[in-house]
């Protein structure tokens, strides 16, 4: 025990500034899990949506306003769509992420903005089905990161503001929700 709380304090002390310059532009390529989720109204079926496990692997841009606000922007391709009734629902975007970055303290973020989605293929099992969902998503994500020697680690949730299924009546309005966990790097231009 009393060597973990050793290495920690070593580590700490010997910590780089994570604070970026006024005006400075990074680029962070990062790759993580997608985590997709069903919600709205699905009633023609018995059970739960239950969550699809993907991939999340992108690059985002950033500008520092100034020492407390960075604005960044991005393209992800994100993994996203549900499980129901033992099919998967395979809806994988292209997804522009929008955010204004807070840092509340040196290295750690609070982000919220808004994402614009372009589908990119979907399936119901090895179905191709993407003629029933819309081609474009709207949704708002929020999330934390927080950045030690350029390595960024990042959590948002993304909730859908628009329905996925083309097709719909008062009993299914579907959305297609996110949450993604990655890890990135960040370099200076």
């Amino acid at each position: 025990m009393m060597m973990a709380v050793l290495a920690i304090a070593a580590l700490t002390a010997n910590a780089q500034k994570t604070h970026h310059e006024i005006g400075e532009i990074t680029i962070q390529p990062k790759v993580g899990l997608a985590i997709g989720n069903l919600s709205g109204k699905y009633t023609y079926v018995d059970e739960k949506a239950k969550l699809r496990f993907g991939l999340s692997a992108g690059v985002e841009a950033e500008y520092y306003a100034n020492y407390w606000l960075g604005i960044s922007a991005g393209a992800n391709y994100d993994q996203q769509g549900w499980k129901l009734d033992k099919v998967t629902y395979k809806l994988d975007y292209l997804n522009i992420p929008l955010l204004a970055n807070f840092y509340v303290s040196e290295g750690l973020a609070v982000k919220i903005g808004v994402q614009p989605g372009f589908l990119l293929n979907a399936r119901e099992g090895n179905t191709k089905v993407k003629s029933d969902f819309k081609s474009f998503s709207f949704a708002i994500p929020i999330g934390i990161s927080y950045e030690y020697q350029n390595f960024v680690l990042d959590a948002r949730t993304n909730w859908s503001v628009v329905r996925a299924n083309k097709y719909h009546n008062d009993e299914n309005k579907w959305r297609s929700d996110l949450v993604t966990f990655t890890i990135g790097y960040k370099f200076s231009l």
